[in-house]
């Protein structure tokens, strides 16, 4: 499950910079939200559910220690922290975070879980038109790891 988690994380991450400059992913930047946090955990946890992950949700908190007040947003599918935004510390050595017990994500302040349903994703009705744009874009996408394909 680990490996297919990272597989489909890398599949989104790198979707999501090929295509950042279609409108509707760029939109989500001119919103003021970056397409490698927030937007992309909304996106990143509706692929993960279409690969067959049975409990996603997507998580929020505030990064301890920062005096800014930064809040950080990653994705976490059958106990399985996926984080696509991980480069985005400085203290961070890599770009990509998968894990069953994240020391990191464990710090977080007060995080707050939103299990992603038909309900909540349709709050964000932005991130589900960036992510059916995404799967229209990148042949890749289509088929991933981890799901049974069926020959036809």
């Amino acid at each position: 499950m680990v490996e297919e988690i990272f597989e489909n994380s890398s599949l989104i991450r790198g979707a999501l910079l090929r295509f950042r400059d279609l409108p509707e992913v760029s939109a989500l930047r001119e919103n003021g939200q970056d397409a490698e946090t927030e937007a992309g955990a909304w996106i990143l946890a509706q692929y993960l559910q279409y690969a067959g992950a049975e409990k996603v949700s997507v998580v929020s908190g505030t990064i301890p220690g920062n005096p800014d007040d930064l809040t950080h947003t990653w994705v976490e599918a059958d106990g399985v922290t996926a984080d696509i935004s991980a480069e985005r510390f400085p203290a961070s050595h890599t770009l990509i975070v998968i894990s069953a017990q994240s020391v990191f994500h464990s710090l977080v302040d007060s995080p707050s879980r939103t299990n992603v349903t038909p309900a909540s994703l349709k709050k964000h009705g932005e991130y589900v038109e960036a992510y059916r744009t995404l799967l229209r874009k990148h042949p890749a996408l289509k088929n991933p790891a981890g799901s049974q394909v069926e020959a036809v």
